[in-house]
């Protein structure tokens, strides 16, 4: 694999390891392979040059649009879901890291609700190595 083929499988593969049967019980056919498939072509290009206090109406918009490929209206809960647990391993995996240059996203896209992320935006978009929250207060990072 080569360039953009690379990136392609690569994002291909973080959506297929990401969401399983077990993001959507008892919710019935169809979730995992619309997820699977509107995440794997999900455009993160546009990542790339985004600000952080743009990404929650990025979300939003993908949210939405992903509501649209599923086989029941109205779950906003588990579209939302899908696109976080995606974000975050995307913005493990190196190579889409460093493609679409999610490393300012991960802190948001890593709280399923959102919690962290203005904060967390707020000091990495001011270049602060670290701000990581403590998601366990009396361990020192």
């Amino acid at each position: 694999m080569e360039g953009q083929n690379h990136l392609c499988e690569m994002q291909r593969y973080v959506a297929n390891v990401a969401i399983t049967p077990s993001t959507f019980r008892k919710l019935g056919a169809g979730f995992v392979e619309a997820a699977q498939e509107f995440l794997a072509s999900l455009n993160l290009k546009q990542l790339a040059n985004l600000e952080p206090s743009e990404y929650p109406k990025w979300l939003e918009d993908q949210t939405q649009a992903l509501l649209a490929s599923f086989p029941l209206a109205e779950r906003w809960g588990p579209a939302r879901k899908s696109i976080n647990i995606f974000m975050v391993m995307a913005s493990l995996n190196q190579f889409l890291c460093d493609e679409y240059k999610l490393g300012p996203l991960w802190l948001c896209a890593r709280s399923a609700t959102g919690q962290y992320c203005h904060k967390e935006v707020a000091c990495v978009g001011k270049g602060e190595k670290s701000c990581a929250p403590r998601a366990v207060p009396d361990i020192q990072y």
